[in-house]
């Protein structure tokens, strides 16, 4: 009796739990890929790496962004792994400290260079490391004009044997150039003569001792000497030719200075002609041919420096060198060409400043900054060594990048510009994303409006239903001892028969004889003997099963029972399975806009300096191309004078002779 029924109870229970799975997995497999999609898109571009493969993975990808001068990419990178208490030692999370520290330095973010300076001083425990902080800490005491404390800093980064050779020759030069700074030029002349043969930092450090021998010594056979020792260091990479064409510069100026034109000669002819020294040395080239009264040398080769841009240091001179050469050479209407060549020249100059000023006043410098940057693809385009090709507006903008604080406010300028650029592409995505969870939400609450219609609890109640009569039956078989209510499913289908053979023999006793219905009688009550026989004997452990497979089903409806109500909480809340996300992204948004904000006010403030200043430049420009714009035409004014007199000395002389006058 009962195992039918809990066969049947069994059977509606797996058959509604299928069902409500089914509708789970319907109304929420779009939700679950929507999450996944939400995480993916937040996921920040930084990871916290817990090993020395991904150290060394992540080391290599910001690296290659750090090349290319992508600081911010960099920075972003390896955000969340030089910061805070804990260290794993390996050598790239070591060298990720480092490179957060070089990359903050040149991006301008002091405050974080000194939270990684303190972490790696906390927990490095590698000498090599140690030595390193020592050095970032006395590169920032350098770039701040604390002299005295960066001396000090490399002196103790030196006392380690742990230094690589080019982190040894860097720490040497920065150590002689604070010692230049505090005029112990003795001290640094003796840490030059530490730093390894043929390096280009003991080439610049010697340079460096040069120029300021030249300055302070009225006796220049000590500036002349460090300068030929930093040219015998360069070497033949673009950076060490471009360093000797600077030595040789400068060594033939002093000379010029000394008026010893010969030597200025032979330091100036080793200036390559393709360098970026090229047009200041072609200046000086004629200055000395000019010196030594050859000044139709000189004339050809101030003509070279013409193709030139007048911003660059040289070139607006020669213009006008070339017309007092020709006076020189008493090839007056020569000159006169020249200076009008000259006048042309200044005044093209002028109008060109006058419209590339008027820009940085209109649109401001950051601006004309962007669309120059947009034309030029290359990563320093303001650094372009192609004098020549260069248009003017490059050239007038290279001229302004030559001023140190006009360069670190132009750098600092595009690459916030480049940070709310990535700011406005976030809020289009976040934007994008908020329609589309919101789209999601409408289409999840009406298909959960659908699955509650299919959540019938028809089903449910006839199983509860049937689960109280079994328990019902339960109770009355154990208060009348009914054993075989108990008894296995064959004991109680042979029980039946055996009633059913009783009822046939009855209707058949009239056709029976008195023996024979007695004798089936007989067999029948033995065999319901030996069927009641064997359900008691097996009573306890058949009641212990059932009572036992009634606890398994009450479970079951207890769950199928939660489940029931879960599915219908879910469904009832429809679009609120995605108010939290909408509202994450609601806050994000809140939080780029205000970013924004903040710089597109930083950026004003920032371009306004920056146009102030470039303005400023251009005004000094433009007065010394005024200058040289006047004196051309002093000069040519003069010239006409001259040849004036000249003429009417000439008509004079023969109107005395009885000639006839000119």
């Amino acid at each position: 009796m009962f195992s039918s029924s809990l066969s049947r109870l069994r059977t509606g229970l797996a058959f509604l739990a299928m069902a409500f799975s089914a509708l789970r997995t319907a109304g929420r497999v779009s939700a679950l890929r929507l999450t996944v999609a939400f995480v993916i898109l937040m996921a920040t571009a930084s990871q916290v790496f817990a090993d020395a493969a991904a150290d060394e993975l992540l080391h290599r990808e910001a690296l290659y962004h750090f090349y290319n001068n992508d600081y911010l990419k960099t920075l972003v990178l390896l955000e969340n792994s030089h910061v805070g208490s804990n260290h794993i030692d390996n050598e790239y999370h070591n060298l990720n400290h480092i490179l957060a520290l070089e990359t903050n330095l040149r991006f301008g973010m002091a405050s974080t260079v000194d939270e990684i300076l303190q972490h790696l001083e906390f927990t490095a425990r590698e000498k090599d490391v140690k030595q390193t902080v020592l050095m970032f800490k006395g590169r920032k005491a350098y770039s701040q004009g604390r002299w005295r404390e960066a001396a000090n800093l490399y002196a103790d980064a030196l006392k380690g044997r742990t230094l690589t050779k080019p982190e040894k020759d860097e720490a040497l030069y920065y150590l002689a150039n604070s010692y230049l700074k505090v005029n112990q030029v003795n001290e640094a002349a003796k840490v030059l003569g530490a730093i390894s043969d043929g390096s280009l930092w003991a080439a610049y450090g010697y340079y460096n001792l040069g120029v300021y021998y030249a300055r302070k010594d009225p006796d220049h056979s000590r500036a002349f000497v460090s300068l030929r020792v930093a040219s015998a260091m360069t070497d033949e990479t673009l950076e060490g030719l471009e360093l000797n064409d600077r030595i040789q510069l400068s060594a033939g100026h002093i000379a010029l200075e000394e008026q010893d034109y010969n030597k200025a000669l032979s330091f100036l002819k080793n200036v390559r002609a393709a360098g970026t020294s090229a047009p200041a040395a072609i200046y000086d080239y004629g200055r000395a041919f000019a010196g030594l009264g050859r000044y139709r040398t000189a004339i050809q080769s101030w003509h070279r420096a013409k193709k030139f841009a007048l911003v660059i240091p040289g070139v607006a001179d020669t213009f006008q060198a070339i017309a007092y050469g020709y006076e020189q050479e008493n090839l007056r209407a020569t000159a006169i060409d020249a200076y009008l060549e000259a006048i042309a020249v200044y005044e093209k100059e002028l109008r060109q400043l006058d419209s590339i000023t008027n820009s940085l006043n209109t649109q401001g410098a950051l601006q004309t900054l962007v669309e120059i940057k947009r034309q030029n693809n290359g990563v320093e385009w303001f650094l372009a060594t192609d004098l020549v090709t260069n248009t003017p507006t490059v050239a007038f903008v290279n001229f302004m990048m030559e001023d140190p604080e006009f360069y670190g406010l132009a750098k600092e300028a595009l690459q916030l510009n480049s940070l709310q650029g990535a700011v406005e592409d976030g809020l289009h995505q976040l934007t994008v994303f908020k329609k589309m969870l919101t789209r999601r939400a409408k289409e999840i609450g009406g298909a959960a409006a659908k699955g509650q219609k299919k959540l019938d609890t028809r089903m449910l109640n006839a199983l509860v239903d049937e689960r109280n009569e079994l328990a019902k039956s339960l109770a009355e078989a154990e208060k009348k001892q009914d054993y075989q209510a108990f008894s296995l499913p064959e004991y109680a289908n042979a029980g039946k028969k055996l009633e059913q053979l009783q009822a046939e023999m009855q209707s058949l006793s009239g056709q029976l004889s008195e023996r024979e219905r007695q004798d089936y009688e007989q067999r029948i009550q033995r065999l319901k003997g030996l069927v009641l026989w064997n359900s008691v004997d097996e009573y306890k452990q058949n009641r212990v099963d059932v009572v036992t497979t009634m606890q398994s089903v009450d479970d079951q409806l207890n769950q199928l029972k939660e489940n029931f109500l879960r599915l219908k909480d879910d469904f009832g809340r429809g679009h609120g399975l995605f108010q939290s996300k909408i509202e994450r992204v609601q806050k994000l948004t809140s939080l780029y806009s205000d970013l924004r904000q903040d710089l597109d006010i930083e950026l004003k403030e920032l371009d306004n300096e920056l146009t102030r200043q470039g303005v400023e430049l251009l005004k000094q420009h433009r007065d010394q191309i005024d200058s040289y714009y006047v004196r051309s035409q002093l000069a040519l004014v003069n010239l006409y004078d001259d040849l004036a007199l000249a003429d009417l000395e000439k008509s004079k002389a023969k109107s005395d002779k009885g000639e006839a006058p000119l």
